[in-house]
């Protein structure tokens, strides 16, 4: 996923690089042609794409976080349990 999050802002950036931010070209482009403004949407939209899959991901790993803890733990509790011995009762 961070992967496409990468390619996002990198593509974001380059077409933020086709926008000239000086005040006059800004002014004669509002003016006429408002290809700017257009530009600038789409590079708000990626990054706010790229946004919403970093939170996704973080979501991800927050609940993958305590999957992996649980299973540990398990595990670790199972080892325990073979170092011990069969339980009283149990055939060995």
């Amino acid at each position: 996923m961070n992967m496409v999050t990468s390619r996002l802002l990198d593509r974001a950036g380059d077409i933020l690089d086709h926008v000239d931010f000086t005040p006059s070209a800004l002014r004669a482009d509002l003016a006429e042609r408002k290809v700017s403004v257009g530009l600038l949407y789409s590079a708000a939209e990626l990054i706010s794409h790229a946004a919403d899959l970093s939170s996704e991901s973080a979501g991800l790993v927050h609940d993958n976080e305590r999957r992996w803890r649980t299973f540990r733990q398990r595990v670790g509790d199972v080892l325990v349990a073979a170092q011990d011995g069969p339980e009283d009762g149990a055939p060995g």
